[in-house]
């Protein structure tokens, strides 16, 4: 729901101004009070008269909306994100960076190169989401990477927010778990996982706890599509973190759910969504594109009209670094991928992740036809 609209109702704009001071009061005036408004409570019901969520409750959300920016995998990280370029696209209020520090140049470097686009974002006006991305994801996962991300938050969650000048939300680890993952499996590795980040040192300036106490963004299992075993974990994981937690499915064309209460199978659907909503915690879409190598059944755009419709920041995957139109892959939308900005493409070499320009080549972006097709779901 809208702000104008939420105005339109008395009671409303009593508590959109109470919500606005409370988290102003808690998170203060930056980036973690605007993440804070944007992802609020959204529990569903998945019945096909579904009761429309209250006017109140509705006036909770921003319409945060966003963009994914992959840049782990050219020119180890340290590239051009094009923020002036990013600008011409209002719709877009908010980036979630991916950070990879198994790609080149190390982690160290990785790190560097990732808080000074995190800083860049702040900037120039962006909320932020940033999240670990390593090597192994969904089924190849294992909880060595899951118990590496809650590491490295502590390690260096003060450094990524430059000393708490550019504070921005943990998206815990992307797509982490198999489809065939349990909830008390994932709820273990999580718990143990949110001790290492509720541990990291921060800035006073940032929240001014001296531990990070934010919000963290949870990724379903399977890809991001078992929104079921998502649910079941919630009760499971400690109560100290469970009411900081923000959950995120991610939507392509290639969903497909293997976990229900049913005990059916297949491509995921608007249900899937709501079961997650179910759980009576802060929802969003952390991905979604239109694309698949091998296609798929689900109904990506459905899925994606489905959240906004709940007010759920949805963030289209991706303004950069996309890897689905490599040659070995079939050159998916033209040997672009899914990316928003016009990358490089090599004729007859295996044309790697959607290339940036590198850092200090401040040549302009151009759009990809693809642009057009991801912001108008935003």
């Amino acid at each position: 729901m809208s702000l104008l609209k939420a105005l339109k109702n008395p009671k409303t704009i009593f508590q959109v101004m109470l919500n606005q001071m409370k988290f102003a009061r808690v998170f203060g005036l930056g980036i973690a009070t605007s993440v804070a408004l944007l992802l609020s409570s959204c529990s569903e019901s998945i019945s096909p008269e579904e009761k429309k969520v209250d006017a109140i409750e509705e006036a909770n959300f921003t319409n945060g909306n966003g963009v994914n920016l992959q840049p782990s995998y050219t020119n180890s990280g340290n590239v051009n994100a094009g923020w002036n370029f990013m600008k011409n696209y209002p719709k877009i209020k908010a980036v979630r960076i991916e950070i990879n520090p198994e790609a080149g140049g190390g982690e160290a470097t990785q790190v560097a190169n990732a808080a000074r686009l995190i800083k860049e974002a702040h900037t120039n006006g962006y909320q932020v989401i940033a999240t670990y991305h390593p090597n192994k994801l969904g089924d190849e996962s294992t909880n060595a990477d899951i118990q590496n991300a809650g590491r490295f938050w502590k390690n260096y969650y003060d450094n990524l927010s430059s000393n708490g000048t550019a504070p921005f939300i943990i998206n815990l680890i992307n797509e982490w778990g198999p489809h065939a993952i349990t909830a008390q499996n994932f709820a273990t590795q999580v718990n143990a996982a949110l001790a290492n980040v509720y541990a990291a040192p921060v800035n006073a300036r940032d929240g001014g706890t001296g531990r990070y106490n934010k919000q963290v963004i949870i990724d379903a299992p399977g890809y991001g599509q078992e929104t079921y075993t998502l649910k079941q974990a919630v009760p499971l994981i400690n109560a100290t973190y469970r009411g900081k937690l923000i959950l995120s499915a991610h939507i392509y064309p290639s969903c497909y759910v293997f976990n229900r209460p049913d005990g059916s199978k297949g491509p995921m659907y608007a249900n899937d969504l709501a079961i997650m909503g179910q759980a009576g915690l802060p929802c969003m879409l952390g991905e979604f594109g239109s694309y698949a190598k091998d296609g798929g059944g689900a109904n990506w755009s459905t899925l994606v009209d489905y959240a906004k419709n709940k007010s759920w920041p949805v963030f289209a995957w991706a303004w950069c670094g996309d890897g689905t139109g490599k040659l070995t892959e079939g050159r998916g939308l033209n040997g672009k991928g899914m990316n928003m900005v016009d990358v490089k493409y090599e004729p007859n070499t295996n044309w790697s992740y959607g290339n940036f320009k590198i850092f200090g080549d401040n040549s302009a972006y151009t759009a990809a036809p693809y642009m057009a097709t991801m912001i108008n779901k935003l």
